[in-house]
């Protein structure tokens, strides 16, 4: 039997079934009224969490989505609501597989995609492996599609130690004898850009999947899937499918090989590494022979394998009913046991308890030596698939997956198939905390001037977590505070902001309640939003909130809602002699002062707009080369160049060469344009008082012409261009990079000398930047897309 086939339909296929399931501390569907799932979930510094899957909704909980699927990653904070959510993809069909942390405070993620736009014109075939770095946001860093002519599997990654990365799939592959046979082992390393390192393909001449991967302690590489072959790097195949497992060394070379099983199936699904250098292993069996020992039922359980350092087994167990159980994920507990996920379908008996009927969340808590501490069955009269479990750092549970059920333990069922997220506590069980009260204290409202403190108060109380006597100031055990800041003019939900100041406890406060304080600085004018936020013992945030009349309680964004700052800036005069600084960005050398530098300036407006002064170079005309500086009367202000950017009709331009930032004032040349209409702006930022304050000037009627020359030699066209951009005057090899004008690349790619062709075709139509490498000369060019 092919495993895989199975994982496939218990993706996509719910049936139906009804019973009970024992109480959880907090449960969230997230999704719309299509298909959403929820791959993969860790906990995040913060003490939130991030999960990763695919969708193809574009409601409820979802934005954005305008494909037939895309990849899914979803921000919340430790009660499960959503702080930020995002797609991601193209126009075809993507969905993410894990999700893991980065040292960088970002995530690493793989998924499959199958979409032929953008970055994913470079698709080899029906489904290519898809990796994809954010930051802590949500912001795409990099991104990479990799993979063969036929369809690419990917299972798992996990960052490296080098800053990379490494992942584990399957992929069909082209033998000697050039005949195309089954899946192999598909090993691929990238570096911390996402730049391809190396790949190693390992399997026989049948089915042969790689579902995990992890770094081991010797940095070299533990890879665990399942094997059905007895030839080619596999040897000792027991019968049918084997959990196959590699140890490799750091370049990818095979250092040992484990075919563990009997007669029957065996699949390895997750390992660990353990404190004593071994390893822990998660699969599901249905043999009762060779190294499985103590099976009790026909049909597949969980299998782990506990291996020493070398491979060997130390000892295994089975778990499971009359039905057929298998294993989505594993972590290693506080107490050295471990915490596993998986599926029950159809189980009432043996190791099984309180299953709803189909499918069930079945989680497992075991002792170090494989003991079966407790279990618990979670789910509803549908099919329920979990993926992946973790310890948080509450010492308790989260589990992630998928759900069709719309009763039992599933509360929020939006349609179809949604996300599924439960939180446990060290039993599987609930640990309901209800605070009595929550309040932003004072003010309701206030106005200061950039960087002048402003400070907010609040109030908690919580019935049995406080230690206060009546009448006497305390600090409940375990409790928290912050005071949070939303965006410049967004009165949201508190629980979505991400700027938060830790709070002093008011020991001086008398009464029963908990008393926090902070002060808010803020350096940029603009009207603010302010709440308070509170830890309690059992890790849930609550947020204060008041109303017109200053009586603070639960925010709630009716009642109670967000206090109001306005931040406002001191009014700085536009007239006067001013002393530069220029700073050089991405090159040696600098800054470089200039003093009493003297330019005519027109102010349109003074804080942080598009176009706030105009000015011509010194003794210059529209279309002509000049100095450039920056005067203002006002002694005792710096102005201060900490950016250097070259905008054409306000889109930028990256790297232009003809304006080097030199140790004279910066010259710009007009004359490798064919100036006609629009502007060329210059952004920069002037310190006043230690404050940065953006600025941005406007210099020269320019636009890019249909033939472009830009330099003596390099021209381009046709500008507008259908389908191909043709380039002459390049002599070498060069690459390319096609930015759309939000600054989002969208595509990539080489060119050998003699070809000088760009193929622009599969873009949507619109403006772009096209970026020339060629050798160490980089030309930056506009081209329409018609």
């Amino acid at each position: 039997m092919n495993k895989f086939y199975l994982l496939t339909v218990f993706f996509f296929c719910f049936l139906y079934s009804h019973a009970q399931a024992p109480s959880i501390q907090w449960q969230k569907a997230l999704g719309g009224t299509n298909m959403d799932k929820i791959a993969d979930i860790i906990q995040t510094p913060d003490g939130g969490y991030i999960a990763a899957g695919g969708t193809s909704s574009s409601d409820g909980d979802l934005t954005n989505d305008n494909s037939i699927a895309n990849g899914w990653v979803v921000k919340m904070n430790n009660l499960g609501v959503i702080e930020w959510q995002r797609t991601y993809g193209g126009l075809g069909s993507e969905s993410f597989s894990k999700i893991k942390l980065t040292s960088d405070g970002g995530y690493v993620l793989v998924g499959t995609t199958n979409s032929t736009d953008g970055i994913f014109s470079v698709n080899q075939g029906e489904s290519d492996a898809w990796v994809v770095k954010l930051d802590g946001v949500g912001n795409i860093v990099w991104q990479t599609v990799l993979g063969s002519i036929e369809t690419d599997y990917v299972y798992d990654i996990k960052p490296t130690a080098d800053g990379g990365c490494i992942f584990v799939g399957a992929t069909e592959v082209i033998h000697t004898s050039g005949w195309i046979g089954w899946q192999d082992y598909w090993i691929v390393k990238l570096t911390s850009t996402g730049s391809f390192q190396w790949q190693r393909t390992y399997g026989g001449t049948t089915d042969d999947y790689a579902q995990n991967v992890l770094e081991t302690s010797d940095n070299g590489y533990l890879v665990t899937g399942y094997s059905q072959s007895d030839d080619g790097d596999v040897l000792d195949n027991h019968g049918d499918m084997d959990v196959w497992i590699l140890k490799l060394d750091t370049a990818g070379a095979i250092v040992w090989q484990r075919n563990l099983g009997g007669t029957g199936d065996d699949f390895g699904v997750e390992a660990l590494q353990t404190a004593d250098g071994g390893y822990i292993i998660a699969g599901d069996t249905n043999s009762n022979d060779g190294d499985v020992v103590g099976k009790l039922h026909e049909e597949y359980d969980f299998w782990v394998i506990k291996l020493d350092v070398t491979g060997n087994i130390v000892w295994q167990k089975t778990y499971g009913g009359s039905g057929t159980e298998y294993p989505t994920g594993i972590a290693q507990t506080a107490d050295n046991g471990y915490i596993i996920s998986g599926v029950s379908q159809n189980a009432n008996d043996g190791d099984v308890t309180n299953n709803h009927g189909l499918t069930d969340f079945w989680i497992l808590k075991l002792n170090g030596n494989g003991v079966l501490q407790w279990q618990k069955s979670y789910g509803g009269s549908e099919n329920d698939y979990p993926t992946n479990v973790e310890q948080t750092l509450d010492g308790r549970y989260i589990v992630s997956g998928f759900t069709a059920s719309d009763n039992g333990d599933v509360v929020g069922y939006h349609g179809n198939v949604d996300g599924w997220l439960i939180k446990l506590d060290t039993g599987g069980n609930n640990l309901p905390v209800q605070p009595q009260f929550a309040s932003i204290q004072q003010p309701v409202s206030g106005s200061v001037g950039i960087n002048t403190n402003f400070m907010v108060s609040g109030q908690v109380f919580v019935a049995g977590l406080t230690d206060v006597a009546p009448n006497v100031s305390g600090q409940a055990p375990g409790i928290q505070a912050w005071i949070g800041l939303s965006p410049v003019g967004q009165n949201t939900n508190p629980a979505s902001w991400s700027n938060w100041v830790p709070a002093t406890h008011n020991g001086t406060y008398v009464g029963n309640n908990d008393e926090y304080f902070a002060n808010i600085s803020i350096s940029v004018s603009g009207t603010y939003y302010y709440a308070t936020r509170y830890l309690l013992d059992d890790g849930c945030y609550v947020y204060g909130g008041i109303n017109s009349s200053g009586f603070g309680n639960f925010w709630d964004g009716v009642n109670y809602q967000s206090g109001v700052l306005t931040v406002t800036e001191p009014a700085v005069p536009l007239q006067g002699v001013y002393n530069v600084m220029v700073e050089k960005l991405n090159t040696t050398g600098g800054p470089y002062f200039f003093t009493n530098e003297t330019v005519t300036n027109t102010a349109l407006n003074q804080y942080r707009t598009t176009n706030v002064a105009n000015y011509y170079p010194q003794g210059g005309t529209p279309g002509s080369t000049g100095t450039v500086g920056l005067a203002y009367n006002q002694p005792g202000y710096t102005f201060k160049r900490v950016g250097y950017n070259i905008l054409v009709e306000d889109q930028l331009l990256f790297d232009y060469f003809s304006n080097p930032i030199s140790q004279t004032p910066t010259q710009f040349n007009a004359s490798t344009y064919n100036p006609t209409t629009g502007v060329i702006i210059i952004e920069y930022t002037i310190m006043f008082s230690g404050v940065p304050r953006e600025y941005r000037s406007t210099y020269n009627p320019v636009i890019l012409g249909t033939n472009q020359i830009i330099a003596n030699s390099f021209s381009y066209y046709p500008n507008p261009v259908k389908e191909v951009l043709n380039l002459s005057g390049i002599e070498s090899d060069f690459s390319y990079e096609i930015y759309n004008f939000t600054g989002q690349q969208v595509a990539f790619g080489d060119v050998r000398s003699g070809q000088n062709q760009i193929n622009m075709a599969n873009l949507v139509k619109g403006n772009y930047i096209v970026r020339i490498i060629s050798g160490a000369e980089i030309r930056t060019i506009k081209v329409i897309r018609d």
